[in-house]
């Protein structure tokens, strides 16, 4: 099915349930948790893997005030992958620029732009850019949020 023919994939559907930021210098992960959301009749739970950064940074909080763009050669390069799993299918995303804002005892606050390939195992929805602001707690996530690799 061409992609022209299937809904977009609604900005409502990205709401920051919770969102963390954990790993070490050089293997950075941030899970960005959705709000659950109504798509065909159930309710739908998902999440943003993000794998691979590759910062030489202590602390989450040292990267407050920096920005960050990532072409498909420095992805491709550090390995950084990205996901989202929607219609029980793998749908690679893929980071563009991460800007950091303010760092606080809970977090440091992030952008972060992004492309989703729904094509790669037919996600059900049209490819689409997307732009997500939260504040990425500094702290490995709960057990239900866990890197699958």
């Amino acid at each position: 099915m061409p992609n022209e023919t299937l809904p977009d994939f609604p900005d409502a559907f990205l709401k920051v349930r919770q969102a963390f930021i954990y790993g070490k210098p050089g293997e950075w992960v941030i899970i960005i948790a959705l709000e659950p959301f109504e798509y065909d009749g159930e309710t739908v739970s998902t999440k943003f893997n993000f794998d691979a950064f590759p910062w030489d940074v202590r602390e989450p909080s040292e990267l407050a005030g920096t920005s960050h763009s990532f072409s498909r050669e420095v992805r491709e390069k550090s390995n950084i992958e990205g996901s989202i799993y929607l219609n029980h299918a793998h749908n690679p995303v893929d980071i563009r620029c991460i800007e950091f804002g303010q760092s606080n005892l809970e977090g440091v606050e992030a952008t972060l732009s992004f492309d989703i390939d729904f094509d790669f195992e037919g996600g059900g929805f049209k490819n689409r850019a997307g732009t997500i602001t939260c504040l990425l707690q500094c702290k490995n996530p709960t057990v239900g949020y866990r890197v699958i690799k």
